[in-house]
């Protein structure tokens, strides 16, 4: 249940506060790219049971409103971890591919002027696998994954 909670949590700051605040609106030059914004990312896994490599295709067809933020965090205040859950599988901003598996849709997409760049958050209500749902395993207090990046002016992500 604390993984849960922590889940829930992270979602929350997601929802308030991953846009700026309407009193500081970026710089004119800092104008957002057209959609669909495509990016490609080389995975490496070397810290778990299994090491390897993987291609991610992400693709964000739209950034998540305003409206849809205030839904997550009722949904999160009323039902929890699983409320929310359930909010965003009725919302996609986009999707993205590992290698040429499925894909999974995002179920909200955010970004935002940092420090550094541009800064992009997205995230899904991640598919649970039977193995994971036979067995009870401690990922199945995690139904929610997330991805945050930043985009220098330059161009090049990190």
């Amino acid at each position: 249940m604390i993984g849960r909670i922590c889940a829930a949590s992270l979602v929350v700051a997601f929802a308030a506060g991953a846009l700026p605040a309407a009193d500081s609106p970026a710089p004119a030059s800092t104008a957002l790219p057209p959609l669909p914004e495509r990016f490609n990312a080389n995975l490496f896994v070397i810290n778990g049971p299994v090491t390897g490599t993987a291609r991610l295709h992400m693709v964000i067809e739209r950034w998540t409103t305003d409206q849809e933020r205030k839904t997550f965090v009722e949904a999160l205040k009323a039902g929890g971890t699983d409320g929310l859950t359930k909010a965003m599988v009725t919302v996609e901003t986009g999707y993205l591919q590992v290698n040429n598996n499925l894909r999974w849709p995002l179920n909200t997409a955010a970004t935002w002027m940092g420090p550094s760049g541009r800064m992009i958050r997205v995230a899904t209500s991640r598919p649970i696998y039977f193995q994971e749902a036979a067995n009870n395993t401690r990922s199945m207090d995690y139904p929610i994954g997330f991805i945050e990046f930043s985009v220098p002016a330059e161009g090049a992500g990190e």
